[in-house]
């Protein structure tokens, strides 16, 4: 059996534990390589960049940015032109590395991370972005900094979040956050199978009319997908992508002041 785009998720998924479940300690291993080869994912040359520094500056047991999700991030970016752009986690840095290079290929723009663990993981991502005046780090609470820039009117293009993953927190942010989203950005979720974040975007989709974005058309196509699904047990994506399509004004939120009770 070949497994490739035509292979379907959980036919792909069943093969492949079936194979592990059947062998010898021995076999499994083999199994498992092959599949890794098979299944493995092609990096975007243009963010060879960003890689080749993560593999210099990275720490053992951090969370570092996979390939496949840094180059969405950097695709969402460069390819859309989205040069304003907002994160929420900094972290490691390695999210903002490829936000910078997105805004790199266009040759303009601004990344603004916030991210109030400054004795965790910000000492590691200030040494892989550098002083960078492409770059602004705002090292305190995203439920005080996002209201904040939304009452300076602030607007972006595009949106990482990755910060604290309770419903009430990112609902917080959700309303500001699709509020200073330009038409056509981009806002991206990390752990996306996550309750908390599904249920978000749910929200975003049913009721803000965001529109997921089309995968394949962005390098994600339905080798990854299956390789995911592997990895993470779950048919859902650990990432998303939804793109607002017209103003606020005229999102169904704003017309309909009990649509909470069909969440």
């Amino acid at each position: 059996m070949t497994i490739g785009t035509a292979v379907s998720e959980a036919d792909g998924r069943h093969w492949a534990e079936q194979l592990c479940i059947d062998g010898g300690p021995g076999v499994k291993t083999a199994i498992k390589a092959l599949v890794r080869r098979l299944l493995a994912y092609s990096p975007d040359g243009r963010t060879a960049p960003v890689r080749e520094r993560l593999a210099t500056v990275s720490h053992r047991g951090r969370p570092y940015v996979p390939d496949h999700e840094g180059d969405l991030i950097f695709r969402l970016i460069a390819d859309a032109g989205r040069p304003n752009c907002l994160e929420i986690g900094f972290g490691t840095g390695s999210t903002a590395a490829y936000m910078l290079a997105g805004i790199a290929a266009l040759g303009e723009g601004h990344v603004t991370s916030i991210d109030f663990s400054a004795d965790n993981f910000n000492h590691l991502g200030k040494a892989l972005v550098g002083a960078c005046e492409s770059h602004t780090l705002i090292e305190e609470n995203s439920n005080a900094v996002v209201p904040r820039l939304f009452g300076e009117g602030r607007r972006f293009d595009f949106v990482f979040v990755d910060g604290w993953k309770t419903f009430d927190h990112l609902t917080m942010e959700a309303y500001f956050l699709a509020r200073m989203l330009t038409v056509g950005g981009a806002i991206m979720f990390d752990d996306a199978f996550m309750p908390s974040v599904h249920r978000v975007i749910s929200l975003l989709k049913r009721f803000y009319d965001f529109k997921e974005v089309g995968y394949r058309d962005l390098g994600q196509g339905a080798r990854l997908r299956l390789w995911l699904a592997l990895i993470f047990r779950t048919s859902r994506r650990p990432y998303r992508a939804l793109i607002k399509e017209h103003d606020i004004e005229r999102m169904p939120v704003m017309n309909d002041w009990n649509f909470d009770a069909r969440l």
